[in-house]
């Protein structure tokens, strides 16, 4: 991990996989119900939109926006992206601006990351929250949270 570029959460698994909507339900639904008092949204960048591109950049889109930014301070960052991919990742393509708007989230001092798959969203999010993927420490982070 450098403190110059996003994390990479690859499992290295290839073949079948979820659809990205069907991790990223789950991820928000882990997050939720693990972590009510995070406060995160996701934004859907894929799909129709309402409006010409240029109307919405105009308004404040930013193309290739992270799917999830988290709002609440984590364990080293105040702010933290995260895009999610396919588990597999040679069944998901990066977008125009998806790598550049991480990597600016680490020029601000944010944390950003890919997770290819609900795994790795998970282990992404607990590095973001408590500094490490170990199911203890992030038990103990947990127990510390819900005692406030």
């Amino acid at each position: 991990m450098t403190s110059d570029k996003y994390l990479v959460f690859d499992s290295g698994y290839r073949g079948w996989c979820n659809l990205e909507l069907t991790d990223c339900k789950a991820f928000a639904g882990w997050l939720s119900y693990n972590c009510p008092w995070v406060f995160f949204v996701h934004v859907p960048n894929e799909g129709k939109r309402l409006g010409s591109v240029a109307d919405l950049v105009e308004s404040g889109m930013i193309i290739g926006f992270s799917d999830y930014a988290i709002l609440t301070a984590g364990h080293k960052h105040s702010f933290g992206l995260i895009e999610a991919k396919r588990k597999d990742r040679t069944k998901s393509a990066w977008r125009k601006g998806q790598r550049e708007c991480l990597q600016r989230a680490v020029d601000l001092g944010g944390f950003g990351a890919v997770g290819y798959g609900l795994d790795c969203l998970k282990s992404a999010a607990k590095i973001y929250l408590c500094g490490s993927d170990d199911d203890a420490i992030f038990i103990q982070y947990l127990m510390q949270h819900n005692e406030v």
